[in-house]
């Protein structure tokens, strides 16, 4: 039995020393940049549009807007209704800078029927900032999502935190190499 944990081991210990190496290298050559944001097109409205109560308002969330009773603050909405009280956020695009706007939307029959401004006046168009369809990170333009902890394999959970408390792969190597020779 001692020949075999011997064998395993030469083998092992060289494999994991490499192995923890190659790992090491590649986590510091990462180099951190500001991450490219990808937007989805920004969203016209216009009266006569087709456009129902739902869509609008799937559409608001997916640009991150804010139900909210008072429409007060950019990025909130309120939806009474078929009716919209819209605070759009300002951004910028290919035809320019947008500013902010408080907009009320009326819809019916599938259509958007009417558009005003802040004070009630007709408008014949408005656009709502685009939503963000991904955030790239890094020189390979890796997309990152958040996950929840439990959506998270227990032995990557593991394994980090074994790396971030400084064991090594030798001292690891070591541990498993007297616990084999205990049993042994």
């Amino acid at each position: 039995m001692g020949v075999v944990t011997l064998a395993v081991a030469a083998v092992a210990v060289p494999y994991v020393v490499v192995l923890d190496r190659e790992v090491r290298q590649s986590f510091g050559e990462l180099v951190w940049q500001v991450p490219t944001r990808v937007f989805a097109r920004p969203l016209e409205l216009r009266p006569g549009m087709p456009m129902s109560a739902d869509a609008l308002e799937l559409e608001l969330e997916a640009a991150a807007y804010r139900a909210a009773q008072d429409v007060t603050l950019p990025g909130t909405y309120r939806r009474s209704g078929d009716a919209f009280a819209i605070h759009t956020r300002s951004f910028i695009d290919s035809d320019g800078e947008w500013p902010e706007q408080r907009l009320e939307v009326g819809l019916g029959q599938g259509r958007l029927r009417s558009l005003a401004g802040r004070d009630g006046s007709p408008l014949q168009q408005a656009l709502v900032d685009p939503a963000r369809i991904a955030t790239l990170h890094g020189q390979r333009q890796e997309e990152r999502r958040l996950v929840r902890l439990d959506e998270v394999p227990v032995l990557l959970i593991t394994g980090l935190q074994a790396w971030r408390i400084g064991i090594s792969s030798t001292t690891a190597a070591s541990i498993r190499w007297a616990s084999c020779a205990r049993r042994g």
